[in-house]
């Protein structure tokens, strides 16, 4: 038995201390607590600020912890996926085809390597066995600044293997198209926005991805109608500058008409009448006016397949910064053609893939059957 004398200090001392206990009420803290069991018992043993605090740290280290992990966990995820190149098949018949044709589309290759030089890569392309391959751009890595981390000598190497082994058209991406406009190459303008130091290192790159550019055919603004077995197609290859694939979260795609698309792709006007047209245009946000302005089927890559997809969602975020995109990739029947978006090979900046594996795209071409003659262009 504490006489009151002794209980009426400590709980004078216990009210200094803690500013929760109330004398007449008894404790906040809830019915559990000891306070509350009259106004003659003994203060509590128990810090209860003490014991919130130790428990939000622990919560707080808890929640830490696991956001790492699951970080850690989607990132070996991304890692492995980035390394299984998928193959992809597309099939297409239409009248202005005579023959059979099969080739093989590449895109956004981004320097990125399957095997020692790319040897897996070539493995798996020489066993298709593709009349000839389609390179849709952004072989390399080019920065706006720090022309010190642009990286252009794989392409190059992959370049001159495939020159080697297959015809090979090239069109131009917006970081090759980038590289240019840093270094003044090949009729670009050096632009203000680019710091000037930038001007030589980008100088030397763009001089050794011409010398890789040198053994296929470059498609910079023109149109090739090929002779010999190829001479039911016409091919396109448009490089758009810089400010077509600017930013797009708060603006709109840069306006561009199907007669300045012909224009840009140097597409004759009456010279490939009667052949099958494909179009090899970078970035696929103007896939309607390459409709318009004649082409049969069009190419693009560019958007890396959205870098993380969510089903029934797409593609989470592309290059220009849009969210939560659909069209990102696969096949996309439009009016009067088709449009085909890789998924690409490689990655840059932000290098991650989430249940967007790379892509290789094989693509066969076919006659029109008879039963289908005077319906149009059909995919398969």
């Amino acid at each position: 038995m504490i006489s009151p004398f002794l209980g009426k200090r400590l709980r004078s001392r216990n009210y200094k201390t803690n500013r929760n206990y109330n004398k007449k009420k008894g404790c906040l803290h809830g019915k559990g607590c000891l306070h509350a069991l009259g106004e003659g018992s003994l203060p509590p043993f128990h810090n209860s600020r003490k014991c919130g605090t130790l428990a939000k740290i622990f919560i707080g280290a808890l929640n830490i912890f696991s956001v790492l992990a699951l970080v850690i966990f989607l990132k070996k995820c991304s890692d492995r996926e980035r390394n299984q190149l998928r193959l992809e098949s597309y099939c297409f018949r239409s009248g202005k085809i005579k023959r059979a044709h099969r080739f093989l589309f590449l895109t956004d290759v981004h320097e990125k390597e399957f095997g020692e030089k790319n040897e897996e890569l070539l493995r798996r392309i020489r066993a298709l066995r593709p009349d000839f391959i389609l390179l849709g751009g952004d072989l390399v890595v080019c920065h706006k600044r720090r022309s010190e981390r642009d990286r252009v000598r794989k392409s190059v190497r992959l370049l001159r293997a495939l020159g080697r082994e297959f015809p090979v058209y090239l069109a131009l991406g917006n970081h090759e198209e980038r590289l240019f406009e840093k270094a003044g190459w090949r009729g670009r303008y050096f632009r203000a926005e680019y710091p000037r130091r930038e001007h030589a290192k980008s100088r030397e790159n763009a001089a050794r991805l011409e010398r890789g550019i040198g053994a296929v055919r470059l498609l910079d603004k023109e149109t090739v109608l090929p002779k010999g077995e190829l001479s039911d197609l016409s091919l396109s290859g448009v490089s758009l500058p810089m400010e077509y694939y600017r930013p797009l979260p708060f603006r709109k795609k840069e306006p561009l008409s199907p007669a300045e698309l012909r224009r840009a792709a140097g597409f004759p006007e009456d010279g490939a009448k009667g052949r099958y047209h494909i179009f090899l245009l970078h970035t696929p946000l103007y896939d309607e006016e390459a409709v318009r302005s004649g082409a049969d089927l069009v190419l693009s890559g560019h958007l890396h397949g959205g870098m993380i997809r969510l089903p029934l969602i797409g593609g989470v975020m592309t290059p220009q910064y849009r969210l939560f995109v659909k069209k990102v990739s696969g096949l996309f029947p439009l009016r009067g053609g088709n449009l085909v978006i890789s998924r690409g090979i490689g990655t840059h900046t932000v290098n991650i893939r989430l249940n967007n594996p790379p892509e290789l795209s094989l693509i066969t071409l076919l006659p029109e059957r008879e039963e289908e003659r005077g319906n149009g262009e059909t995919a398969l």
